[in-house]
């Protein structure tokens, strides 16, 4: 096999990687991100955009469905692609379900890497070797993943650890793709309709952001230190602490949660644990997270929750955490009570509310398909699905041609697995009685006088000035509508755009009025055959000239309004 020279330069790291991902896409047949992404440039010689169709029954042998197709291209891209398909399952309201099942299927699981070759990561981040830093250190990885793997060890003072160390190379690798990816998703944003529709551009910078913060383990620190110190009252559940001395951006070093994954409810029923009380702190742990501090874990599955030996419920692996405010929180909560008390209109109102709606929505429509949920809730009330209901609403969301911001995508997709994962632990359980108790217990502090007294003395606080300003500011507004000089200003969307094309217009049409001139002038001077034949010849040639500019100019005209018409 010959050796190949190993890029010297980000471009060409950029390049190579260009030629391997479009290699890959003509591979599986995804052609209309050839087409939608701009990257014809970058397709192998044998590939034909124009004459091919990726939707044919049969390309190269492969029968499956886009979305399988590019599933299997997602999982050779590599980690990066892998996680950010992962992210992109979890927005219903971006994707359709076919392909969101399809996503959802992306595994990060790789084979582990020798220690021989971590080694040198730990040594060269703490600035010790790793025998000197910990009494013992197992070799043999816990867990292995595209960006890091996980270690046992012990601290010289007798505590266990668990010991997150970053591969070699992974940071670099991904920021190659995040580069990639942002410039194809402004690709996807610039020359396609959808991608301008669904802000393909900010989606993936804010997906980018998302994974670059999970190359940064401090910040794994942080978010662990954050939820230790919320819950520190709270004995059912715990929070592994992280050891700060022994931590960098790519070695983390924190508290070992030692017990029976949830992963293997078979194990749990050997050692005489009820899932059931498990899944309940569990639950009322991650509702907390989210309706009293506004953060939660953003990353529920059951190889992340641990039923400890002392009755409590471990959580670990926080590099994503996901954040809502105060008011959007109200917001998800009140929806929930809606659906339950099958008020359509009311839940109707609170979506409206958190959609980027424009003037178009048609909120009879929106209402329409809403009640049809409400009614399908109410129908199966005793039987609560969060999973089945969030899904439903961002698909009503998408197919309405609406967007629901990150935050609530966020918060309703881990609500949904949540529950998912609730049914996996025990399937026994009902969901639906935690989530009435919280409400319950939630609802009086809600309405207590004074948090309402507060909140009202906020708000107030906030508008004070504009009260203050809005007599004399009305009176201004009708005394000049009485005077004849109250204007409307209308801004019409994409104004700039529009500006630049009259501008454009009315310098071709003085262009071609300044033509016409130029060849009657000319024509006339010539009919009447002036005595100096110089000036006739000069005259002629002149006329000539501008004869042909015209028909140029015209041509010109005729193939750009062909090509604004493609």
């Amino acid at each position: 096999m010959a050796a190949h020279a190993k890029p010297d330069s980000s471009h060409d790291r950029r390049a190579a990687r260009y030629r391997e991902i479009a290699s890959i896409l003509w591979d599986e047949r995804v052609l209309f991100l050839f087409r939608d992404l701009g990257m014809g440039a970058h397709a192998p010689g044998e590939a034909s955009l124009a004459e091919t169709s990726d939707d044919a029954p049969e390309l190269g042998g492969r029968r499956a469905p886009r979305e399988v197709r590019l599933r299997r291209a997602i999982e050779r891209l590599g980690p990066t692609f892998v996680k950010m398909g992962q992210l992109v399952a979890t927005r219903r309201d971006l994707v359709s379900p076919a392909l969101a099942t399809q996503l959802g299927k992306l595994k990060d699981d790789v084979p582990a890497l020798p220690f021989e070759q971590m080694r040198p990561v730990m040594t060269a981040e703490l600035g010790a070797d790793v025998d000197d830093l910990y009494a013992e250190f197992d070799s043999e990885p816990m867990a292995a993943a595209s960006i890091g793997q996980v270690y046992r060890a012990k601290l010289h003072d007798g505590r266990d650890v668990a010991v997150k160390v970053q591969r070699p190379g992974a940071a670099e690798a991904m920021e190659v793709d995040f580069e990639i990816i942002t410039r194809l998703a402004h690709a996807a944003a610039k020359h396609t309709e959808w991608g301008r529709t669904q802000d393909v551009a900010g989606i993936a910078t804010e997906f980018v952001a998302t994974l670059r913060s999970e190359l940064d383990y401090q910040n794994e620190a942080r978010n662990l230190t954050r939820f230790r110190e919320a819950f520190a009252d709270d004995a059912s559940v715990a929070f592994p602490e992280p050891i700060t001395e022994l931590t960098t951006a790519r070695v983390l070093t924190m508290e070992l949660i030692a017990g029976i994954p949830g992963t293997r409810p078979d194990l749990m029923d050997q050692a005489g644990v009820d899932r059931g009380a498990v899944v309940e702190a569990g639950v009322r742990c991650y509702l907390r997270q989210v309706f009293e501090f506004g953060y939660f874990h953003a990353d529920p599955h059951e190889g992340n929750l641990f039923a400890m030996p002392d009755g409590r419920v471990g959580f670990v692996d926080f590099g994503r955490v996901g954040w809502v405010s105060e008011r959007n929180r109200a917001r998800v909560f009140d929806l929930m009570v809606t659906f339950a008390e099958g008020d359509d209109a009311a839940a109707t109102d609170i979506i409206v509310s958190m959609i980027s709606a424009g003037p178009g929505l048609d909120v009879t429509v929106l209402q329409r398909e809403v009640g049809r949920l409400v009614d399908a809730y109410q129908q199966h009330g005793l039987d609560l699905d969060l999973q089945a209901l969030f899904d439903s609403i961002l698909t009503v969301v998408r197919e309405q041609g609406l967007r629901m911001p990150t935050e609530y995508v966020v918060l309703f997709t881990t609500l949904g697995v949540l529950e998912g994962v609730a049914k996996h632990m025990a399937p026994d359980y009902q969901l639906n009685d935690t989530v009435e108790a919280y409400a319950r217990s939630v609802l009086p502090d809600r309405f207590d006088p004074e948090r309402l007294k507060q909140a009202a003395l906020r708000t107030l606080s906030r508008y004070v000035h504009l009260l203050e300003d809005l007599p004399v500011g009305l009176s201004r507004t009708l005394r000049r509508a009485s005077e004849g000089e109250f204007r409307v200003a209308v801004r019409p969307s994409d104004y700039d755009r529009l500006v630049d094309r009259l501008d454009g217009l009315v310098v071709r049409l003085s262009f071609t009025l300044l033509l016409a001139a130029f060849v009657v002038g000319f024509s006339i001077i010539v009919a009447l055959q002036p005595g100096n034949r110089a000036f006739k010849l000069l005259a002629v040639a002149v006329l000539f000239v501008a004869i042909v500019v015209t028909v140029w100019w015209m041509g010109s005209l005729l193939l750009r309004s062909r090509r604004h018409r493609r």
